[in-house]
Formats: C-alpha cells, structure tokens, sequence
C-alpha cells in the first residue's frame, strides 16, 4: 500500500510537471508574449524587461535593457543603453550572477563609442572593464582586470548593445541579410543575420507586425567552439523594433529570453 501510495505521489508530480511545461511553452508563443505586453502597457516604455529561462521551464534570471537617449558622454552627444541582468533571488545563495553594462553610441550610424561593464560572481572579486572605439583608426582600447591592451578591430564595430540598438532602429524586409563587427574582448566576432519572415499579430483591436530574425554569432578566425546561434522575434513599435523572444542554442540545450 505505501508503495502504491508512493507511485500515485510521483505520477501527481509528473502530471503537475507536464502541466506547467505546457504552460509555460505556450507562453513563449509571439501572440500570448504581444497579448501580454499590451495588457501592462509595456510597449510604450524605454525599458525592456526579459526572463531568462533553460528548456523554456529552468528560470534563470532576469535582464533589463533600457534607452537613456542621448547624453552628453566626455565631450560627444551619444545614445545611452544600459543594461542590467541578474540571477533570481531565490537562487542567489547558491549561484549569484550580475551584469551592468553601458553603451555609448554613435547616433549617426549606430557604432560603440564607449562600453563600460561591471560584474559581479559569488566567491569571485567584482571585475569593471572599460572599452573605447577609434573607429577611423580600427583600434579599440581595453582597461580592466588585464591591465591596459589596444586591440586592432574591423569596420564598424559593435558591442552586444550596440548591435541589438542597429536592429532595432534599421527597416527590414524578408530576405534582407546584414553582417555586423563585434568586439568587445581580445577576438573579433563576425555577427551574420537574416531576415526569414514577418507575421501580423493583433491585440485590443491592433495590429502589430512581428519580424523574425535568424543570426549567428562567429569568431573571425573560424573556432568552432565559438560560435552562437541565435533566433530573434521583433515586434514593430512604429518602426522600433522591441526584441520580444530570444532563442540562443548552446552545447548544453535552449537559452531563451521573452519579454515581460
């Protein structure tokens, strides 16, 4: 009898399991994510807040992208984004994680001026490093935990902000397909990206059109262990673009990000 008892436990517990994958897979559907921004009144705002998730049900934290507009940076007028992400609360004891990042950026064409990050580990020391672009010279400057390093950089180089601020603000079409510079370490990165389709989704009596975005993310030297597969959903805003579903494909399974 206990061990019939034990088993109808473990059965409740795998239903109650396949339940909640379900849920929480639909609710990484475009329409349930637009439905559900429209509802808060979140399309409107500067601030795009992202949930951090494994297979679709492994919460890992939480990450917020915000538009400063331009801001008078050392001298230049530059668009300002930070971007801050974090493990959740109730995992902190265990394995605590968090990430600020600033951008400075060209507002003419959309290239890394300025990328300041702080980061913070348990166990670990809290690491800042900064980066400057002289993008007519095709030099970055590293100050951080390595001391002071010049890196030679291709064309228009980006860091992920920046990059993420160039898809937002350039109008697509299907088909169309851009290549975009990324450095923001020792390596540069070769970031190739497609645009695969579009769909029409409606709220409260709107329609907004989704742009979906294939891209991956290579070390120009051709390492296969440095390579990132990305899928991208924007929805378009009156012609800005907000990043509402992230799928990353790692070695380990799925990363995905839906915006909140």
């Amino acid at each position: 009898m206990f061990k019939r008892l034990l088993r109808n436990i473990a059965l409740l517990i795998l239903v109650i399991f396949i339940i909640f994958w379900i849920a929480e897979a639909i609710s990484y559907r475009p329409t349930v994510i637009v439905n559900n921004l429209v509802k808060r009144g979140r399309l409107n705002s500067q601030v795009i807040k992202l949930k951090l998730t494994y297979l679709t049900v492994i919460p890992l934290g939480v990450a917020e992208i915000e538009n400063l507009g331009k801001e008078r940076f050392r001298r230049q007028e530059l668009v300002h984004i930070r971007a801050e992400a974090r493990t959740f609360d109730y995992i902190a004891s265990i394995f605590h994680a968090k990430a600020v990042i600033n951008s400075y950026i060209d507002p003419k064409n959309f290239n890394a001026v300025y990328f300041l990050q702080h980061m913070e580990m348990i166990n670990k020391p809290d690491e800042d490093k900064e980066i400057s672009y002289d993008q007519k010279r095709h030099l970055m400057k590293y100050q951080g935990p390595r001391g002071q390093e010049e890196r030679v950089i291709d064309n228009d180089a980006q860091d992920p902000l920046s990059a993420l601020y160039y898809f937002q603000n350039k109008p697509f079409k299907v088909g169309d397909e851009f290549a975009l510079s990324l450095n923001t370490n020792q390596k540069n990165y070769v970031i190739k990206a497609k645009c695969i389709g579009n769909e029409t989704l409606s709220s409260a009596g709107r329609d907004y059109v989704v742009w979906i975005m294939e891209s991956s993310v290579n070390r120009k030297d051709k390492s296969p262990r440095h390579q990132s597969i990305f899928k991208i959903w924007f929805l378009d805003n009156n012609g800005l673009k907000i990043p509402i579903l992230i799928k990353a494909m790692t070695d380990l399974g799925p990363v995905m990000a839906k915006a909140i």
